[in-house]
Order: C-alpha cells, then sequence, then structure tokens
C-alpha cells in the first residue's frame, strides 16, 4: 500500500515543482513599465513630423489621469498648417500587472467586436488589433496594442497616407521605448 502512495506523492511533488518552475520563470520575464511613463515621453515632435509628413506643434498635447488601478495618459500631435491637416493621438494606460492589461485588452476587443466594426489582427508588441469605424472623414482605423503591463491605442490622419501604415509605424517607434 506505501508503495502506491509514493508514487503518486512523488508525481504531485513533481507537477508542484514544474509548476512553482513555471510562474517563477513567467514572473521573472514579465516586464513592467513605470507608471511615471507617458504617451508623450514615447514619441517626439520631430518623430511625429517625419511619420505625419507635416510640421507638428512644438507642445503636444497631453492629458494624464490615475482611475482605479491604472494610469492613463493621452498625447495629440496636430499640425501647425492649414494646408495640411494631420493629426495623431497616442493613449496609454498602464495598469499594475500584465494580467490587468491583458484583461482592458480583451475588453476593448469584445467592445469593438460588440459595435459590429471590423477588426484585424496586427503583428506588434505582445498583441494587436486594427478596427475600422466609419466617421465624418470617412474609413478611419484605430490601432491597440498590448504590451507587458501597457495598452496602447494609436490614432492617425495625413492626407496622401494610409492610416494603418502611420499607426504602425508610431506605435513602433513607441513601442520600443517603453
Amino acid at each position: 500500500m506505501r508503495g502506491r502512495r509514493f508514487p503518486h506523492t512523488a508525481a504531485l511533488l513533481l507537477m508542484a515543482g514544474a509548476l512553482c518552475l513555471f510562474l517563477l520563470v513567467a514572473c521573472g520575464s514579465s516586464k513592467q513599465v513605470a507608471t511615471t511613463t507617458t504617451a508623450c515621453s514615447l514619441i517626439t515632435t520631430d518623430e511625429a513630423r517625419q511619420v505625419l509628413g507635416a510640421a507638428v506643434r512644438s507642445q503636444p498635447q497631453e492629458v494624464v489621469s490615475k482611475p482605479k488601478n491604472a494610469t492613463v495618459s493621452e498625447c495629440l500631435y496636430t499640425s501647425s498648417s492649414d494646408s495640411h491637416v494631420a493629426r495623431a493621438s497616442l493613449a496609454l494606460s498602464i495598469t499594475a500587472d500584465a494580467a490587468s492589461a491583458q484583461q482592458l485588452y480583451n475588453q476593448a476587443k469584445s467592445a469593438a467586436l460588440d459595435l459590429s466594426r471590423q477588426t484585424a489582427t496586427v503583428s506588434l508588441g505582445d498583441a494587436a488589433f486594427q478596427t475600422q469605424r466609419s466617421s465624418s472623414f470617412g474609413q478611419e482605423t484605430l490601432l491597440t496594442v498590448l504590451k507587458d503591463n501597457t495598452v496602447l491605442v494609436v490614432e492617425a490622419l495625413s492626407p496622401g497616407h494610409r492610416q494603418l501604415d502611420l499607426e504602425q509605424s508610431l506605435a513602433q517607434i513607441a513601442l520600443n521605448r517603453l
């Protein structure tokens, strides 16, 4: 009887050890972005100008708020010329941990699907999707990216450029700084 219990106990100990090792590796590899990081610190006005192909205001508009368990900031870059209207906005949500960011990302994707907006998977960060929506400007896109404990939402518009290309370029610059 004891001989039968030992293999069962050994198997349980082995599984528990493997689970602990998995958790240590998973937790050790997770990167946390500091809550002092803001959307405007991720892209310079020169970088926004290069991507949008238009001069942008030297001081982008920034809004920072701290709702429960997160820090949210938004940065708006607008063209300084009336002849070439270009704009880009970045919204950055920094959560307490990667699981909370994943939940926020999943909620955003669910909301887009619930509103019957087209979504497409994009290869950026840990996960990303593009949403298309109709507006007074025609079809607009919005790019949502998950990385570590952050969710980044990018929207960009500049005449003569594909929105998704602009958004992906801005998102890549931002992700390199997270």
